[in-house]
């Protein structure tokens, strides 16, 4: 099988880890597997050197025409029997081109509970048809789309972003060694926490909870 793989980009970030992620995965199962990125330079790569990457170069909407030119010509001759889009831009983009081509499959997948305002949010919704199915993070994100209209329920479903468990085991031996750096011993408990500092991630939270609990374990 084909399968192309359309994000915004390739950049730092859970979405574009997400999109090279599925490309190794599916390739390790005898997939044949393109990723086209929009816009910016590709930081994150696959590993796996048989998938193909193309960045199109779209980085003004000047350019947006000849952007979904190129990428209809692309998919044309990669001749995609799956395409998965990503990301707000990459998924209207996807949607649009079957106005004008072939796509035996179509899935658009969302990374968030909100991807923009009002005008992206009716983007979403009158192009929803051209999807066979959308996709998002948790049901809490589903629900907001469907508050917001962007999607009509049962055309979005819950995809929690998976973790390989070949690549993330326990291990002893790096345990002990982080804990050394960190000048950490065996009777203090390490809580590690991984994401940008951003509002959306919530850290005050976690700060709060934190606190919380010591104070628990205190009384």
């Amino acid at each position: 099988m084909r399968i192309a793989l359309i994000t915004t980009c390739l950049e730092v970030g859970g979405a574009e880890r997400i999109v090279t992620n599925l490309a190794d995965a599916f390739v390790q199962r005898g997939h044949e597997v393109l990723i086209i990125f929009l816009t910016g330079e590709a930081i994150i790569l696959p590993k796996d050197k048989k998938v193909q990457v193309i960045g199109l170069g779209l980085n003004s909407v000047g350019n947006l025409i000849g952007g979904y030119i190129k990428l209809r010509k692309i998919l044309s001759a990669f001749k995609a029997d799956v395409v998965h889009s990503h990301l707000y831009h990459s998924n209207i983009l996807a949607r649009l081109l079957r106005l004008t081509m072939h796509i035996p499959v179509l899935i658009s997948s969302v990374h968030n509970t909100v991807e923009g305002g009002r005008l992206r949010m009716l983007a979403y919704r009158f192009s929803d048809r051209f999807a066979d199915i959308s996709t998002n993070v948790s049901h809490e994100a589903v629900s907001s789309f469907i508050s917001k209209k962007a999607v009509k329920k049962g055309r979005m479903v819950a995809l929690h972003n998976g973790i390989s468990t070949d690549e993330f085991q326990f291990c002893c031996a790096s345990r002990d060694e982080l804990r050394r750096a960190l000048e950490v011993d065996d009777n203090c408990k390490l809580i590690i926490a991984v994401g940008k500092l951003s509002e959306q991630k919530d850290y005050p939270n976690l700060f709060r909870t934190l606190k919380e609990l010591d104070l628990a374990v205190k009384a």
